[in-house]
């Protein structure tokens, strides 16, 4: 006895009908409804990821417009069963859709556009669309693949197009559309293949589950429809897998060993670290995973939907409609997701969407990995801009603070003013009105100074030193004049733009409020201030003394005036004319 041929669930599974497809609702109606109005177009394009049924549509469209039985065409074509299969009550599938089925129909080719992308080979299917079909009603040619067709084959193909023999039907398909030229675009009905949901891929392996005797849990289900990603096909070859692996009783366990998936458990531990804020219990996290075998990235983006489904449950009603998960397992997420308000939780998520691209491109990824976790520890202690700025009105409007004290000033007495005979008016005359708010008085120029000096002690002991030589202050509407005594000029002249920027630096800091400082020499006569340092100020003031000084690194010591020519003249003849 010949020994039956497995056949894995991809092909077993395949739909022959177009009630049979799963997930291309939009799709399939409209091609039903065009079959049954005869308005069948002579070139479609479907396009979308892989294993979404676009070759499976086209099949089917194959067999309907060349089925025997019933109208031509027809929308319900025949159901062709292998050899090995139960053969259902009812008449056998007609020739046409058998060899469709078979794949040896004469009239229905299919190509494979990266094998057959040069211009000879359009040349080849140019000269097959010349001659009529000969042995079913409509000629049809499925092109998979098509964008990998040269540019030069794509030309060749337009007039084709175009202007198509009668009884031909073009069928595209594509998981690149974007590649596709829009003047081929232009000449076919495009159709787009979504993404298959979750909860159809989990519907239809529970299908084959019970027809083949296998044992299998939601959450299994769940798993897979996950890693296949809207992809039918590829949930079907990962349950094949599975059955391989784990027999016809298919474990969760088993099932993240042949993924390579992460737990939920691993998920709530990261998730419970970063929300607990134990940036500690981090390390040893990322240390099992990498242990594990995890790719830090796969991880990454395992965290990223785990906060997404936290954000989830915080903000909407019946998240279970949204969310792939068992009760038990939207019980645990409300749980974890109570630990933080939905800002916090998109703040979170936000995080991870931005630091994804670093951990990408990261040399170092394990490291970016924790120290992105252990900041995420520590978002909760980051105040909001928007506390930040009620925290500045409120200074606001309770005005200024008190001036800072003095250095060396006793501190203001906190008790009650000590006891004595308390002053009394003169009889008749009120008490004299007290203000509440009494104005402390103005520190004196010298303190001032004094503070200054004591700042600049610290940074520039040499300046400070300098400038401890001086006389007096005078301190009035944000300038501080520093006087030093007569003769005593060259301290001043000694000082440079860098030390006098500092100066005032200070200065600003110590007043609250930005200042100038000047300096001056007293007068030699009346001791008063002086403008005298006259001569001082314009010899610095002189572009030749400044063009020296930069050019020789020169400073200048004292300041004299110079007599005029006129002077110096009489001077020179004063004792000549004094003997005449």
């Amino acid at each position: 006895m010949e020994k039956k041929s497995y056949k894995i669930f991809a092909l077993k599974y395949r739909p022959q009908l177009f009630e049979e497809v799963v997930g291309q609702k939009s799709v399939v109606k409209t091609i039903r409804n065009a079959i049954a109005t005869k308005r069948v177009a002579q070139a479609y394009l479907f396009s979308g990821v892989r294993g979404t049924g676009k070759t499976t549509v086209a099949r089917i469209l194959a067999k309907a417009l060349n089925c025997a039985r019933g109208p031509e065409p027809t929308t319900r074509p025949c159901r062709v069963w292998d050899a090995d299969d139960p053969q259902p009550k009812g008449d056998p599938p007609c020739d046409a859709c058998r060899s469709i089925h078979e794949g040896n129909a004469i009239d229905v080719l299919e190509i494979d556009g990266a094998s057959n992308r040069q211009v000879d080979d359009i040349e080849l299917i140019r000269e097959t669309v010349k001659y009529k079909p000969a042995y079913v009603r409509t000629k049809v040619l499925i092109v998979d693949e098509v964008h990998m067709l040269s540019t030069h084959a794509f030309n060749a193909l337009l007039k084709t197009l175009e202007e198509p023999p009668p009884n031909t039907v073009f069928i595209f398909a594509t998981t690149e559309f974007n590649k596709v030229p829009p003047t081929i675009v232009s000449r076919c009905q495009h159709f787009e293949f979504r993404k298959i949901s979750h909860k159809d891929i989990i519907n239809h392996l529970m299908e084959i589950a019970k027809k083949e005797g296998i044992t299998i849990t939601p959450a299994g289900l769940a798993l897979i429809a996950e890693a296949a990603d809207g992809s039918m096909r590829d949930a079907q070859s990962l349950l094949d897998q599975a059955v391989a692996f784990s027999g016809e009783n298919i474990g969760d366990e088993d099932l993240k060993t042949i993924l390579g998936t992460i737990g939920q458990d691993v998920l709530f531990r990261f998730s419970s670290a970063v929300l607990d804020e134990k940036p500690a219990e981090v390390f040893p996290l990322v240390e099992s995973v990498v242990a594990s075998g995890h790719d830090l990235r796969f991880v990454f983006g395992k965290l990223i939907e785990h906060f997404r489904a936290l954000l989830l449950v915080r903000s909407v009603e019946k998240p279970g409609d949204l969310l792939v998960v068992s009760p038990e397992g939207l019980e645990a997420l409300r749980k974890e997701a109570d630990k933080a308000t939905a800002e916090d939780l998109l703040r979170y998520l936000l995080a991870f969407h931005q630091a994804e691209p670093g951990l990408k491109h990261s040399a170092l990824p394990r490291i970016y990995f924790e120290a992105f976790l252990v900041k995420l520890c520590n978002f909760k202690k980051i105040v909001p801009l928007r506390e930040l700025i009620k925290d500045v009105e409120g200074l606001r409007k309770d005005g200024p603070r008190p001036p800072a004290r003095p250095a060396g000033a006793a501190p203001p007495a906190s008790g009650p003013a000590p006891a004595g005979p308390a002053r009394q008016p003169p009889p008749g005359m009120a008490p004299p009105a007290v203000s509440s708010e009494a104005k402390p008085a103005a520190p004196a120029p010298k303190d001032v100074f004094a503070r200054v000096l004591e700042r600049l002690t610290v940074e520039r002991a040499p300046l400070a030193a300098l400038l401890g030589q001086y006389s007096s202050v005078l301190v009035k509407d944000g300038l501080l004049e520093v006087l030093f005594g007569s003769g005593r000029g060259f301290f001043v002249a000694s000082l440079q733009d860098k030390d006098l920027r500092a100066i005032e630096r200070t200065a600003t800091e110590v007043l609250g409020r930005e200042t100038k400082v000047r300096f001056a020499e007293e007068s030699g006569t009346d001791g008063g201030p002086a403008r005298p340092g006259r001569e001082l100020e314009a010899a610095l003031k002189d572009p030749s003394v400044k063009n020296f000084m930069d050019t020789f690194r020169a400073q200048v010591v004292s300041a004299e005036p110079v007599a005029s020519a006129r002077e110096a003249a009489g001077k020179a003849r004063g004792p000549a004319e004094g003997g005449g």
